[in-house]
């Protein structure tokens, strides 16, 4: 049997991810005095493009980054990741 690609394994909602997109931008936009976090910029685009995987390595990449915002990561952690799934802002699951 052929491994499920990424789209069956974490099929895209109907609305997509836009509405995780918006509002992981809004918060890492009142960051830094408004200039906002690169590294949550780009995972908001990849989520805007659809490919879960990739935002999801950015996570994993810059995590270290990203933890220094506990609400951004927070977000990600319960809408990015499923219940139990490895993530990089949980000890438990790595």
């Amino acid at each position: 049997m052929l491994p499920k690609s990424s789209l069956e394994k974490y099929p895209i909602p109907e609305k997509g991810y836009s509405a995780l997109a918006e509002k992981i931008d809004k918060l890492q936009a009142e960051k830094n005095n408004g200039r906002g976090v690169s590294c949550v910029k780009t995972i908001v685009d990849l989520l805007r493009r659809g490919e879960l995987e990739s935002a999801k390595a950015v996570c994993f990449n810059e995590g270290d980054k990203i933890s220094s915002y506990p609400d951004i990561a927070d977000v990600l952690k319960k809408e990015l990741f499923k219940l139990g799934e490895k993530n990089p802002f949980d000890l438990n699951t790595l």
